[in-house]
């Protein structure tokens, strides 16, 4: 006698191989001895990690009745797609899983390996800074104005030199005091604080790492939810090469740092791509505070206008010399902010496709490095069933989509029955077997 737990995938709550006389339950009928019975498992159904783990604690009760019902039947939980998951988190989380249950089957279900991403997390500072950048031009128009009209003074129509470079130096010493408001102290415990969510979510949302049991792992050929999600884990590599990019900087920084004992060597590169920020910013804020084009298109051409002629009219051989290394600076720190800008950017997309997975918080959806295996780690027995419906068949034309077909597949019937008498798979099953005075060999 046995007991089958059937726990159907996202989306699909009615689920037709869950029903009764279904074509699994009907092979499994013929080909298993004794009392066979079937029983499902409705949840949501819904793609959050969050309703499958509480799909996992409907699980773990369903478990605890029956085995208070019927303490002697051997229980077989079988979970399809995102139903599987459910059985991995309750496998995982559960203290006396391996008691309660005779084995596990797993049915085309993605397998989620996570870990933090420590390249990703280590661009946090960097990101907060460039979200400044939305902070500076308000702040600008507010406070720049009264400076203007300061430096210019009443009669003031025209900007010189030394006004511009009083104009920029006061600017730009404010954006320098408001960076000093974020503390590096700050930024640390932020750090250490995603770090620990991060690692956190991704011990206990990771299905890729499951404790030893009695399992049995199949899926079909061309499985299209596998395609799908390998496609957006595709697109996902993409951002993450983007993420190298934008953490080059910051790696040579902190290698030089480790080899060099010295943590200030850090500080050479980060207050750059800061100070690049507050520039960039700062140009930004004063374009916007003298009169955007759609408030005041004159005045923003006008400044402009002067802020080239008050460069072009410089003779001096030094002030010349001066403007071509403060452009090769200023050209240094926009490559220096575009890598964190472009990182931020990455953050979004990265968060968008990690999120149609079903993941749950924002934090680990940017920060963490994901991936999805037809099977958990380690050495595991995995069925691989082919396209066709029965082995040797011929190809047809079928818009049947693969990933629904699993449960149907003949094959999958008669290696479930076998791994059911396999006394090296399931011994407490096989017993349970044996003792209805039935032979194992003489069923089919």
């Amino acid at each position: 006698m046995v007991h089958f737990i059937l726990v159907h995938g996202t989306f699909v709550r009615g689920a037709s191989w869950t029903r009764a006389g279904s074509f699994l339950q009907r092979a499994l009928r013929e080909q298993v001895s004794g009392d066979v019975s079937f029983s499902r498992l409705a949840w949501s159904g819904r793609n959050s990690a969050k309703d499958r783990e509480k799909g996992a604690k409907r699980l773990s009760d369903a478990v605890a009745t029956l085995r208070k019902t019927r303490p002697d039947i051997p229980i077989i939980l079988v979970g399809h797609s995102h139903g599987g998951s459910l059985v991995a988190y309750y496998v995982k989380s559960s203290l006396t899983a391996r008691d309660d249950i005779a084995g596990s089957v797993f049915l085309s279900v993605p397998f989620y390996a996570c870990r933090p991403d420590a390249t990703s997390i280590r661009l946090l500072p960097q990101i907060v800074t460039v979200l400044m950048l939305f902070i500076f031009p308000a702040l600008a128009t507010i406070s720049v104005p009264p400076i203007w009209d300061w430096i210019s003074g009443p009669s003031g129509d025209r900007l010189v030199g030394a006004d511009l470079a009083a104009l920029f130096l006061l600017s730009f010493g404010i954006g320098l005091i408001l960076l000093a408001l974020i503390s590096y102290r700050l930024t640390e415990k932020v750090y250490r604080r995603v770090w620990q969510l991060v690692r956190r979510e991704c011990a206990s949302l990771q299905t890729c790492e499951l404790p030893p049991g009695n399992y049995l792992f199949a899926r079909v050929t061309g499985d299209e939810v596998a395609r799908g999600l390998q496609f957006g884990l595709t697109l996902l590599r993409v951002v993450r090469f983007s993420w190298f990019l934008a953490s080059q900087p910051l790696r040579i920084a902190e290698n030089l740092t480790l080899a060099s004992n010295r943590p200030w060597w850090l500080t050479l590169l980060d207050v750059p791509m800061r100070v690049g920020v507050v520039v960039i910013a700062e140009a930004a804020s004063l374009f916007v505070a003298f009169g955007g084009p759609w408030i005041f298109p004159d005045r923003a051409i006008s400044f402009v206008f002067h802020m080239v002629l008050a460069v072009w009219g410089w003779s001096d051989p030094f002030m010349v010399a001066l403007a071509v290394a403060a452009a090769v600076i200023v050209s240094f720190l926009v490559v220096l902010v575009t890598l964190p800008i472009l990182a931020l950017f990455a953050c979004i997309f990265g968060m968008l496709i990690t999120h149609t997975l079903g993941w749950v918080s924002f934090a680990t959806s940017i920060f963490a490095d994901i991936n999805i295996e037809p099977t958990p780690f380690g050495d595991v027995r995995f069925l691989h069933l082919r396209w066709e419906k029965r082995p040797g068949a011929r190809p047809t034309f079928n818009v049947a989509p693969n990933h629904g077909r699993v449960y149907d597949d003949p094959t999958l019937a008669n290696t479930l029955a076998t791994w059911l008498r396999s006394e090296a798979s399931c011994p407490n099953l096989n017993s349970s077997l044996h003792s209805n005075g039935e032979s194992a060999e003489g069923t089919s």
